[in-house]
């Protein structure tokens, strides 16, 4: 099952800024990262005059939009669904599923808190589910606190306890029938190399096992 991480925080404490930063340095490490936003107020993914708007405003419930690079899903809800319900809805093809979001959740947690937030309390104060602080300010916790300033720090700690030691070994290479050992720079280059060309592919959006075989034919 795809590994879910909460980062939460009060408005205007960074959540989506550390995210953007978690999901770039998680990408270039070679992992498939999504995201879920939650919204307190009512939201717009459509507007006005736009054919969903209009399949929308004539009753339709679930409105798909696809294109040759990505699809969106407008659906009515009632109740609310849960960060699992929505989990579920992703289903495979991703290693790590970073929410904005969804305090009150069972799912694992990092808050953010900033220097000058106007409220100091902590949200995730005696939550079981967090499991570090990141901040830019020193504070005595009982869970490991990350430097905001730095996005790499959080993002190891996530790789660390959540991508290791579920992640299959991910490259092998072998030249000439003689396995060859790669360090992980090499490793998350190929990788990346690979996949993205893969990606690109007509029905190979969400490749999970591949191989490449080259022959020199001189």
């Amino acid at each position: 099952m795809t590994p879910v991480v909460c980062i939460v925080g009060t408005s205007d404490s960074g959540k989506t800024t550390l995210i953007c930063r978690l999901i770039e340095e998680l990408s270039k490490r070679g992992y498939r990262v999504a995201t879920i936003k939650h919204h307190h107020a009512g939201f717009e993914m459509d507007h006005e005059g736009t054919d969903t708007f209009k399949h929308w405003g004539a009753g339709a419930r679930q409105v798909i939009i696809s294109g040759p690079q990505k699809m969106a899903l407008i659906r009515a809800v009632d109740p609310e669904p849960t960060l699992e319900d929505l989990a579920a809805l992703y289903g495979g093809g991703y290693d790590l599923l970073l929410a904005e979001g969804f305090k009150n959740s069972t799912s694992p947690k990092i808050e953010i808190w900033r220097t000058g937030q106007p409220d100091e309390t902590l949200l995730c104060a005696g939550d079981p589910h967090c499991l570090a602080l990141a901040t830019d300010f020193p504070h005595d916790v009982e869970v490991p606190v990350l430097d905001l300033n730095w996005p790499d720090q959080v993002a190891d700690f996530i790789e660390t306890r959540f991508l290791k030691e579920t992640r299959p070994m991910g490259v092998r290479l072998a030249v000439d029938g003689r396995p060859i050992p790669l360090n992980k720079f090499a490793s998350r280059i190929l990788e990346s190399v690979v996949r993205g060309a893969v990606a690109s592919l007509r029905g190979c959006e969400s490749p999970k096992h591949i191989v490449v075989e080259i022959e020199n034919k001189t």
